[in-house]
């Protein structure tokens, strides 16, 4: 279960004091409605906050500007909570997986603007940062992209396993059980730690050689 905790000292904070009641009880909801997630960053509608709070559009837009004070934000249609008077409760595997699933969510804007912009660049309240998980998730698709971009070369060894060659002993060795043959050929490399500039080639001979030992 989500947990949203209001610390009592919001009371006492001259910004938060002296706040109209209406923006008040906007940063009230927004810190505890039943959007708000596992991080301090969520995107909800318009609409259901005017229908929560009893605000009309321009009330909305006005309190909400006055929360900057108390360091709420809004940004592409997210709101971002900077602020020291709540955190998250949140705790085991589990969780922590939905957590940073919530942090995979967010847009691509808002994520450009969590990371660029230094004021967001800090604990976001009591929780612990979503700028290392975005950057960290970042640098883990652009490792797979690389890896995805190596060429594999006939030097070595797994290339046997790649569809244009398996596609192309096909047609040469019809007859020939190719997975068993691969299969041999790589429990040999392995047994003797061998090494060829060509295996492709070599895997030629060793079917044609195995071949010949069962007629």
């Amino acid at each position: 279960m989500k947990t949203r905790v209001i610390y009592t000292h919001i009371w006492q904070d001259d910004n938060f004091a002296t706040l109209p009641s209406e923006a008040q009880k906007l940063a009230l909801y927004l810190m505890t409605n039943r959007t708000a997630g596992l991080i301090p960053v969520y995107t909800i509608s318009d609409r259901e906050v005017m229908f929560d709070c009893g605000f009309t559009l321009k009330e909305l837009q006005v309190f909400r500007k006055l929360l900057e004070k108390i360091d709420i934000f809004f940004e592409e249609q997210y709101y971002i909570i900077l602020n020291s008077f709540s955190y998250s409760s949140y705790s085991g595997g589990k969780t922590v997986k939905a957590r940073n699933q919530e942090i995979l969510q967010l847009s691509p804007a808002i994520k450009k603007i969590l990371t660029e912009k230094e004021k967001y660049k800090m604990l976001l309240g009591n929780d612990t940062s979503i700028i290392d998980t975005i950057n960290n998730k970042s640098k883990i698709i652009n490792n797979k992209s690389k890896i995805k971009s190596v060429k594999i070369t006939t030097a070595n060894i797994r290339i046997l396993g790649t569809k244009k060659v398996i596609k192309q002993f096909q047609k040469e060795f019809p007859k020939e059980d190719l997975k068993y043959h691969f299969s041999q050929l790589r429990d040999w490399k392995k047994a003797n730690n061998v090494k060829k500039d060509d295996w492709i080639s070599y895997a030629r001979t060793w079917i044609r050689r195995e071949s010949r030992k069962t007629k």
